[in-house]
């Protein structure tokens, strides 16, 4: 048999090999998306996230339940359980396989470990819990710094923690789309520009700097109409002057409004890739 058949054959099984592990792993993300939605039952969710947890064969799967698993403790307020999930979390398979650098690949579920739970945090009003998460992430400083999930998140940090320029710079570098250094999945920018619009409209609110809140207010206007953009508006203490004259029973409502996760938000943006 010629080398050029052997090659053409292995080819053809290795294409066969790789179609069928990414669709067992879009039959799983596609699970988790909906086990996402039953976030407001605390027992619910924690048995669904157990159940995935112990049925899971693939480290990086088992990571990605883990994530969602740190950020459910802290949504329902369960501070020990928190704790006790956050020493159970090992992320190293969302950043390798062995072989290959993965970190694209999971990029989901580092918005949650970077941005999601410290907002989350942060609404808690948990800065010893903020302290300890912090410490958990150190160690991946390296590794991570090269990403634009993680520059957002360290510039979330400082607006958290009240430091320096609250993040500033980097939210604008965003807003003015200079991240060009950063490594990024294209189909999470938007996602990442209103969250910074976000902070900047903070700022501008901490500030009196009215003019920069004005030219925020149409990107998180827009940012609102999504779950995750009410929740994160509403975790940053961030009220548009249109909520304010909502009653109670709506706000509770926007309140259990869930997206799927932050891979399939792009297209609640206006914001472009090449502003």
């Amino acid at each position: 048999m010629r080398l050029t058949t052997i090659m053409i054959i292995f080819m053809i099984f290795y294409m066969i090999y790789s179609n069928i592990g990414m669709g067992k792993k879009t039959v799983k993300s596609k699970k988790l998306n909906a086990v996402l939605q039953d976030m407001p039952d605390k027992d619910l969710i924690f048995q669904e996230l157990d159940e995935m947890i112990a049925e899971e064969t693939d480290p990086a799967f088992t990571a990605k339940y883990q994530v969602i698993k740190v950020w459910a403790s802290i949504y329902h307020n369960e501070n020990d359980m928190f704790l006790e999930n956050l020493e159970k979390l090992d992320i190293d398979p969302l950043i390798s396989d062995g072989k290959n650098n993965t970190i694209m690949n999971y990029e989901d579920s580092f918005f949650y470990l970077l941005l999601a739970i410290p907002n989350r945090l942060f609404y808690a009003e948990e800065p010893e819990l903020m302290a300890k998460y912090y410490e958990k992430l150190e160690p991946y400083k390296e590794t991570l710094k090269n990403y634009l999930v993680y520059a957002l998140g360290m510039a979330a940090r400082k607006y958290y923690q009240n430091e320096e320029d609250l993040g500033r710079e980097m939210y604008i570098k965003l807003d003015e789309g200079e991240y060009g250094e950063y490594k990024y999945n294209k189909q999470l920018i938007g996602v990442y520009k209103n969250i910074a619009s976000a902070f900047l409209a903070g700022i501008a609110l901490q500030q009196n700097d009215m003019e920069l809140y004005e030219q925020q207010l149409p990107y998180i206007k827009s940012f609102t109409t999504s779950g995750l953009g009410k929740r994160w508006l509403k975790e940053l203490g961030i009220e548009l002057p249109e909520e304010a004259e909502a009653d109670e029973e709506a706000e509770a409502d926007a309140e259990e409004d869930y997206d799927e996760e932050p891979a399939d938000e792009e297209t609640e943006t206006e914001k472009e890739d090449s502003k």
